[in-house]
């Protein structure tokens, strides 16, 4: 497979908002009939790929005109979720590290109070 058609093919997948079992089909049998293409020519660039099969973004446009509604926003939701709960896990343990570094700056400020750095001793004479 050339560059360019790698190119190509990685400038469409770059566009898909999900990547699902249909969407990685979709996407070989593009390359497929992108490889069959650039058979029957000689020498292929990038423009004569665009010319024939579309910008990347009329591609994932055609494609979405086509597939079932329900399919695409089951996987947006699907996919909405799991960033939330990624967040959410973040989030938490961004915030339990925190509360540990606080609770470990306590710990350091009490230590340094009650440790002695040096002490004083008076000797009085006898009068």
């Amino acid at each position: 497979m050339s560059k360019v058609v790698k190119e190509y093919i990685k400038s469409v997948k770059v566009l898909f908002p999900i990547h699902g079992k249909l969407e990685k089909q979709y996407l070989k049998e593009l390359e497929m009939h992108i490889m069959e293409f650039s058979g029957e020519k000689d020498t292929l660039c990038y423009d004569d790929i665009v010319a024939e099969f579309g910008a990347p973004s009329s591609v994932i446009s055609d494609y979405f005109s086509e597939i079932n509604e329900s399919y695409l926003f089951h996987h947006l939701k699907i996919k909405k979720y799991i960033r939330s709960c990624l967040t959410f896990i973040l989030a938490s343990v961004i915030l339990f590290n925190g509360y540990c570094y606080y609770l470990a700056y306590c710990d350091y400020h009490q230590a340094q109070k009650e440790h002695i750095a040096y002490e004083e001793t008076v000797i009085i004479e006898g009068e």
